[in-house]
């Protein structure tokens, strides 16, 4: 949150400048998740991941949810 206006600055010089918007949005539900989650720490990233990825939205919504789910799922087939 910090940082929300300096990332969308950044991303104004190529982009729409939403970037810091949608990384807090992103965080704000995967963090959301991770409070609610129960069950494992892969369980907890799986989780989060898909939660950033709908609300944020975009192509960061889903790399970002794609790291997060994919390091859950390897952290739950162990």
């Amino acid at each position: 949150v910090a940082h929300e206006d300096a990332l969308g600055r950044l991303d104004a010089a190529a982009g729409d400048g939403d970037h810091g918007a949608t990384m807090v949005r992103g965080l704000r539900a995967a963090n959301a998740a991770a409070d609610a989650a129960t069950g494992s720490a892969g369980d907890l990233l799986m989780t989060a991941g898909a939660d950033f990825a709908r609300a944020a939205g975009g192509a960061s919504g889903a790399l970002v949810g794609a790291l997060l789910t994919t390091t859950g799922r390897t952290l739950r087939s162990g």
